[in-house]
């Protein structure tokens, strides 16, 4: 569990330059160069990694989410925020 700050619907997400990405199968295959470990990401958690090409806020993640897949608001933006704490926490994702 990481001791970082909480990730807020108003904070704005993107993706870190520390990874490799590569893509099999309908899924992308991340490596964080510094610390060597792989993640795998398919259906909505990579959806939410393709709209971090640029920096969004989680709540712009989650309005676009919302128009994609059949989830109420409480849902999506908790099981968002939980997804997206994870990126942070393996380093792939910097939070604003």
């Amino acid at each position: 569990m990481s001791n970082q700050a909480t990730i807020e619907l108003s904070h704005k997400v993107a993706k870190t330059e520390n990874f490799v990405e590569s893509s099999v199968d309908g899924e992308a295959i991340l490596m964080h160069l510094d610390e060597g470990n792989f993640s795998s990401l398919k259906s909505t958690g990579l959806r939410i990694w393709a709209m971090m090409e640029e920096p969004k806020t989680v709540s712009e993640i989650c309005d676009k989410l919302l128009e994609e897949f059949d989830v109420d608001r409480p849902e999506c933006e908790q099981q968002t925020l939980a997804f997206l704490a994870g990126l942070r926490d393996r380093g792939l994702i910097e939070v604003r």
